[in-house]
């Protein structure tokens, strides 16, 4: 899971969202998202593009798959609708996510005890690489994730929560970062691609897995130019 950072809503998403807590007569987040409109394009779409800062790849907020190549795009309800009806169409509470990590594992669960990619991980403090060895460690040899052995007990409760309820260690999604890495040493070997090592870090999939690697070949590399993004 890597940090996401959210841009504000536009002055448009909070009209509608007065809208739908006042005059829903029954209409649900679900469909509001899907058939209500700004300007003839659906709140669905507007979000998807709206969500991220100018240029950010479109990822799942959650895994860091590509989203319209691997997945279609949907919109997770971070607090289901069932639970606070209210909270529908509230920007904050809705994240960019694959299929699989929405309907086809976390469906309509959720825990307070869950990680936040824009709450708990991203961190103003921190640039990416370290928002993420914040709470989790990568074995690039199985692909999997793990908490971060410092944790307290507590939030190495909450990371296995989270990786449980996304399903982040997935057999399919283990190999997929599996893959990435063999890539990545691939791509290093002389004569050293770097613009393709560069793409990898800033566009993905699993970024996380680019930015471990990268930390790496830099220190082996004597300081070799960072690839890495800086925060914010």
């Amino acid at each position: 899971m890597m940090a996401f950072r959210r841009r504000s809503a536009p002055a448009f998403w909070r009209d509608k969202e007065r809208k739908y807590l006042f005059d829903r007569a029954g209409v649900s987040a679900k469909d509001a998202l899907k058939g209500w409109q700004h300007q003839n394009k659906k709140l669905s779409r507007w979000f998807h593009e709206e969500v991220r800062p100018e240029g950010e790849p479109r990822l799942c907020a959650y895994c860091d798959a590509r989203l319209r190549e691997s997945s279609p795009e949907t919109i997770d309800h971070f607090v289901p609708e069932h639970a606070v009806p209210a909270w529908g169409l509230s920007w904050q509470n809705l994240y960019p996510s694959c299929s699989l990590c929405n309907s086809g594992l976390k469906k309509s669960k959720w825990s307070c005890g869950l990680l936040r990619p824009d709450g708990d991980v991203a961190s103003a403090e921190a640039d990416d690489l370290h928002a993420f060895l914040r709470w989790f460690s990568f074995e690039p040899g199985s692909g999997k994730l793990a908490p971060a052995r410092h944790l307290e007990r507590a939030e190495q409760a909450r990371v296995r929560l989270t990786i449980g309820m996304f399903g982040l260690n997935e057999s399919t999604r283990c190999q997929a970062r599996y893959d990435v890495w063999q890539t990545l040493l691939d791509v290093a070997k002389p004569p050293t691609n770097h613009a393709r090592l560069d793409a990898l870090v800033r566009r993905g999939p699993y970024r996380f897995v680019a930015l471990l690697f990268m930390a790496q070949y830099e220190r082996r590399h004597d300081g070799a130019p960072s690839s890495r993004r800086p925060a914010g």
